[in-house]
């Protein structure tokens, strides 16, 4: 599993360090960049990309809900999900203040959902981040850093799929930003996106039901590259 000794020999030592990031094959030590990134980037900017994770995670839940209750109008939330997600990859985005906007336009989605979508039975909807500067949302990265997360799960190999699932749907919704920007869109994946951030946002140490999460990310991952496929296709057949 993912590097789980790495987290948890820092746990142990009670050390908190400066960032916790190893989403790329370039992580130092190949445990996890602990000061400052080898692609560059800042404690503070993986902290404030922590914070949009988990902002990513709670508007996730309520879109869950929104469907559940017959609401489908998500436009906004959907396009700002891969948006969002997109900007929290490796080497796309290393602009503090372009992290905490996309926070604060997720918190307005999820203020806007928390007015329509009733009894949203998940630890996350006490998730705010409304009226927080800067540096207090890089604070509260800090609380829902991978190291953090790890101890609230308690179960390394649990937490290891629940990261494998993480960063999947980071290259995921990448890809599928790509789409969308080619003009090629689908609901049902939409929802399959807002459904495994969901489950990733619930801190129960469930390996069966994690490891499917993961089989259900490399899954859609796989239609997702067809839907871009055919997305570059048509672009080319329209230039020609």
């Amino acid at each position: 599993m993912i590097a789980s000794t790495s987290v948890r020999s820092l746990s142990s030592a009670a050390v908190r360090p400066a960032m916790f990031c190893r989403q790329c094959e370039q992580t130092a030590d190949q445990k996890a960049c602990v000061s400052v990134g080898v692609c560059g980037k800042t404690p503070e900017t993986a902290a404030v990309q922590d914070t949009l994770l988990q902002t990513i995670k709670a508007v996730s839940t309520y879109c869950v809900a929104a469907r559940q209750q017959g609401i489908t109008d998500l436009t906004t939330a959907n396009e700002w999900t891969l948006d969002a997600t997109f900007s929290t990859l490796t080497n796309v985005n290393f602009d503090e203040d372009r992290i905490c906007d996309y926070i604060r336009q997720g918190q307005a989605i999820l203020d806007d959902l928390k007015t329509k979508v009733r009894d949203v039975k998940s630890d996350i909807v006490s998730w705010n981040t409304d009226g927080l500067n800067n540096d207090e949302l890089e604070d509260l990265g800090m609380t829902v850093s991978v190291p953090e997360r790890q101890k609230r799960m308690g179960d390394d190999d649990a937490f290891s799929l629940n990261e494998i699932a993480t960063y999947g749907m980071k290259g995921l919704c990448a890809y599928l930003a790509h789409c969308h920007a080619l003009g090629k869109y689908d609901d049902d994946v939409m929802k399959t996106v807002h459904e495994v951030f969901c489950k990733l946002a619930d801190s129960t140490p469930d390996q069966d039901g994690l490891l499917q999460l993961v089989q259900t990310v490399g899954e859609t991952n796989a239609t997702v590259l067809a839907m871009l496929d055919e997305a570059h296709a048509e672009t080319v057949r329209r230039d020609d």
